[in-house]
């Protein structure tokens, strides 16, 4: 399947499967996982990927201003995106925000094995976060 911002949803080598209206921006890149394609302007759109019908929308708690972002998906049903003013966890299966983290992030976050990893900060030394997938901190003790 192959995304297109300007014209919809392709099979590799084929027509257009479906398409939706999206607010135009540069430099974002969907998800996708068996059921629906993904895609964040400002609030996640979850797109049915057999139809392209709407699934859903979950808007970010300020309505998130400034543009897009890649979407990210996790290992539990979830989706990470960096909008302002931090990161912001998606619980997939009830629609709704998981968690969110204030900060200024840089680029797209990563998950693997439980951890997502974003960076802050810029220039060359640029900090580094690591978060379990539940929202806190690796470095906190106790239950996460």
């Amino acid at each position: 399947w192959v995304l297109s911002r300007a014209h919809g949803v392709y099979a590799a080598a084929g027509p257009l499967q479906w398409s939706a209206t999206l607010p135009q921006q540069y430099g974002w890149t969907p998800a996708a996982d068996a059921t629906n394609v993904y895609a964040f302007f400002g609030q996640l759109y979850a797109f049915e990927r057999a139809s392209g019908a709407t699934a859903f929308t979950v808007p970010t708690p300020n309505g998130s201003p400034y543009g897009a972002s890649n979407v990210v998906l996790g290992e539990d049903n979830d989706a990470f995106v960096h909008a302002y003013p931090g990161l912001v966890a998606f619980d997939l299966p009830s629609h709704t925000i998981k968690w969110t983290v204030p900060g200024s992030f840089q680029n797209d976050p990563a998950v693997g094995n439980g951890i997502l990893a974003a960076s802050t900060g810029t220039g060359r030394s640029r900090p580094r976060t690591a978060l379990r997938e539940e929202g806190c901190s690796c470095k906190e003790e106790g239950p996460c």
